[in-house]
């Protein structure tokens, strides 16, 4: 499964990209982007678009041209994908510590981040939303000393990294409070090996 969830999460994905958009968004109707998009199965890669090339491709003609040259309209996927071995030996080196995490697409553009009493378990669940994409993922995280603070650390980064992958907890209302010092990311970590055929 990936990460686009259902049609609400998917409306939902589409109304904040525009939002949060820098430049003016004048969206299709809702039917529009769940027929040639959705329905077709590729909403995760079409929110892994919107994220890097940008809110524009929400509108015509330019979703026409993304339509257009999409995977929607072929037969069988031209890459296969492989977990690397450094992240499957950090997912069991992980499994009994608490902490943050956070997916990105490349080492500096946060996809989503998360919380866990066990980083490994969460981690892993969490990466299958993203075996559609045809792109290295990376990881990082970190580790904390209570639950809690993973909590409030989750919390802080969600809103200062405002990654497009979270709904939930993106209020977009900034904070008023400080978090000092703030902790340092593990370096990335690949998580996947893209392999064309």
């Amino acid at each position: 499964m990936g990460y686009i969830q259902s049609r609400e999460h998917f409306s939902n994905y589409i109304q904040k990209a525009a939002r949060q958009s820098s430049e003016s968004i004048e969206l299709l109707p809702e039917a529009f982007y769940f027929k040639h998009v959705y329905d077709t199965g590729h909403a995760d890669e079409f929110a892994w678009d919107v994220k890097h090339a940008g809110a524009h491709l929400l509108m015509e003609p330019h979703i026409w041209e993304w339509i257009r040259r999409t995977t929607a309209y072929r037969r069988r996927p031209d890459y296969t994908l492989e977990i690397t071995k450094v992240f499957s030996d950090l997912l069991e080196d992980l499994e009994t510590v608490h902490g943050v995490y956070s997916f990105w697409s490349t080492e500096s553009v946060p996809l989503y981040i998360g919380h866990s009493i066990s980083l490994g378990k969460r981690m892993r669940s969490s990466y299958n939303r993203f075996i559609t994409y045809d792109r290295p993922v990376f990881v990082r995280y970190i580790a904390t000393a209570t639950v809690s603070d993973a909590i409030v650390l989750e919390a802080y980064f969600i809103t200062t990294l405002n990654p497009s992958l979270n709904v939930t907890g993106n209020y977009g209302d900034g904070l008023t409070i400080d978090v000092s010092p703030i902790p340092k990311w593990s370096l990335p970590i690949q998580c996947n090996l893209v392999t064309r055929e």
